[in-house]
């Protein structure tokens, strides 16, 4: 099980910790057991987390707390599930989401530069999903929109910004490009 598991009281007391890999800990399970994360954790994850036990323990949903440490070293990205165990006791299955909190930082910076170059381009440029919504628009569509940026247009449709005729007929060109397959090419709306 890639997962640690530390049984913790209401208080964030830690009363077991299981993990496969004692190096992805914060400290030795004996330097953990029988102290309070606030003990173990940085103030910066203590408070969250205390909090987040302390809420499931008095009978709370499951919570989920995310938080960074530095392990061996090097930033690692975590994330808590904590549910009640019954007694006033709180578990805690950690998993390490470092690989994934990467590619989601990767993933936005890909976005962002995507974002940059469309705004770049000086011609009226948007991407639209399977329901007509703008997904994507550069500052020139925005512009000839009336939008006030181009966020301000996204998960709207042509219907938010022109009238009903011209909206339904922008809606069925798209319809048949959809359909068809084929680009609508020199046509100016």
């Amino acid at each position: 099980l890639p997962d640690m598991v530390f049984r913790l009281d209401r208080d964030g007391v830690y009363l077991d910790v299981a993990a496969n890999r004692v190096e992805d800990l914060a400290a030795p399970p004996e330097a953990i057991i029988g102290r309070s994360v606030a003990a173990v954790l940085p103030p910066s994850v203590a408070g969250p987390l205390g909090a987040a036990i302390a809420r499931v323990a008095d009978g709370g949903a499951m919570e989920v707390v995310e938080y960074a440490l530095e392990i061996g070293g090097h930033p690692r990205a975590f994330e808590a599930r904590l549910v009640a165990a019954g007694g006033n006791e709180v578990v805690a299955v950690v998993r390490d989401v470092t690989d994934r909190a990467a590619a989601l930082g990767a993933l936005a910076d890909e976005r962002d530069l995507l974002q940059t170059l469309i705004d770049a381009v000086p011609d009226p440029l948007y991407v639209k999903d399977a329901m007509h919504r703008f997904v994507r628009v550069n500052r020139a569509q925005a512009a000839s929109l009336g939008a006030s940026s181009p966020a301000a247009a996204v998960g709207k449709t042509d219907h938010d910004f022109y009238p009903p005729a011209l909206a339904d007929g922008f809606r069925a060109s798209e319809a048949r490009m959809l359909d068809s397959g084929e680009p609508i090419v020199d046509r100016v709306e």
